[in-house]
């Protein structure tokens, strides 16, 4: 029998849409590309504030699902600007350097929908259970 689709809530989501933020599907969680947004709506300002914000946003979506950073198989980040590039990868190691298993990726860099966006997120990752 195939596995069921659950919809991940993530742990203390205020942020409510009609859309999912993460689909569990067996042992494997495959989430939306996240955004620093904060609950009220409003955005950080800074790529710092925002690439922080969206790794933030995508490890409480995925410990609302049973899953952590560590079990990120691979994530696709999203850059509006490329001279971010390196601020994104110092914070990006800070989330998944010294793994047993590295995680892998790709990074693009995007036009937005909205200029506020500076940075998103979306990965794929294991279940713990």
């Amino acid at each position: 029998m195939a596995p069921k689709k659950i919809q991940v809530i993530p742990n203390g989501d205020a942020l409510k849409t009609k859309w999912s933020r993460a689909i569990r599907y067996g042992d494997l969680i495959f989430t939306t590309a996240h955004s620093a947004a904060r609950p009220d709506g409003t955005m950080p300002t800074t790529p710092e504030e925002q690439i922080r914000g969206c790794f933030e946003s995508l490890k409480n979506t995925l410990e609302g699902g049973g899953s952590g950073m560590d079990m990120v198989l691979h994530c696709d980040c999203f850059l509006a600007h490329r001279e971010d590039f390196a601020l994104m990868n110092q914070i990006f190691d800070e989330y998944f350097l010294g793994a047993e298993v590295p995680t892998t990726r790709s990074v693009m860099e995007v036009t937005f929908t909205a200029p506020k966006f500076l940075f998103e997120i979306q990965a794929v990752a294991g279940v713990k259970d």
